[in-house]
């Protein structure tokens, strides 16, 4: 969240006020939570609909050398994609270095070397997601803004329309328009989008840089469960990755649920073909010790 106007001007002034401090003794102490990282997983993991399966998936994540390193590559690879990671290796200066989402360029190279399905980017604090295409091409927060609405739209969940901002791009307003989708202007920063979201009861919003707002399940906008919900989104259908070549194509709404569903149908057969070996391996076993040549039984005659 980001703190109202008021509050920053109340925080700045008693910084100018001379400072004062306690005695040791009564100093707060500070306790770590070991397992932070996965129960952060855990939490973008959760917000990805239940049956979604990225089996099969080939996604470059970039981290930018920054503060999603160690948790973004080991989301997608927890929910089935697998993963070539770049800019995972920070060293204190290379943050934002020629990569990351303000620097979407690498990213594109490396998903055309890979040969990958997507790719996936962020910036250096993870406030920022950009995707690229399996052909190289960027899809920017505008593109991912249609995206996703549109999914939204297919699944019924969009409740109400969307906010970008002063500086998103003029050509997706036909868009809009034909989707039948409110859509709203706020001031440039996300702070702005998420004013906006919240007046108006929306539940997305974001800029052309990759600030994307989605105010529910929770209020930090941590793009590691954006970019899951892009990729679901983007990454599996190639005949409709090609309109984005058009600046602003829609991919398909439920593309990932889709394949979410067709990978549980494939398990719940081979777990019934497994239970139908097995029932007839314990059959065949119960009848070679009833009639077998040494049973003794009156019901072997």
């Amino acid at each position: 969240m980001k703190l109202p106007d008021a509050v920053e001007a109340e925080i700045e002034a008693r910084l100018e006020e001379p400072m004062t401090v306690v005695e040791p003794a009564r100093l707060g102490r500070a306790s770590r939570v070991d397992d932070a990282s996965g129960r952060y997983i855990e939490f973008c993991k959760g917000t990805i609909p239940f049956g979604t399966d990225f089996a099969g998936l080939r996604l470059v994540v970039d981290s930018a050398h920054g503060a999603t390193y160690a948790i973004a590559p080991r989301v997608f690879r927890e929910l089935g994609a697998s993963v070539v990671a770049m800019g995972s290796e920070p060293d204190g200066l290379n943050i934002n270095d020629g990569c990351g989402a303000t620097a979407p360029e690498a990213l594109a190279r490396r998903v055309l070397a890979e040969e990958a399905d997507a790719g996936v980017a962020f910036d250096g604090d993870g406030d920022r997601v950009i995707m690229v295409d399996r052909h190289g091409r960027v899809v920017d927060g505008d593109a991912l803004l249609l995206i996703m609405a549109r999914a939204r739209q297919e699944l019924g969940n969009l409740d109400g329309g969307v906010v970008g901002t002063l500086m998103s791009n003029l050509g997706s307003s036909a868009r809009w328009r034909s989707s039948a989708c409110p859509f709203a202007r706020a001031a440039v920063g996300d702070r702005f989008v998420l004013e906006q979201l919240q007046a108006n009861g929306w539940k997305l919003g974001g800029e052309a840089s990759g600030h994307i707002g989605v105010p529910r399940p929770h209020h930090d906008r941590r793009r590691h469960r954006v970019g899951a919900a892009g990729a679901r989104a983007h990454g599996r259908d190639r005949a409709h990755a090609r309109r984005a070549r058009r600046g602003h194509g829609v991919l398909p709404p439920g593309a990932g649920q889709r394949a979410g569903r067709r990978a549980h149908r494939s398990r719940r057969r081979r777990r019934r073909a497994r239970r139908g070996r097995v029932g007839r391996a314990r059959a065949g076993r119960a009848g070679a010790r009833c009639c077998g040549p040494r049973a003794r039984s009156r019901w072997c005659g």
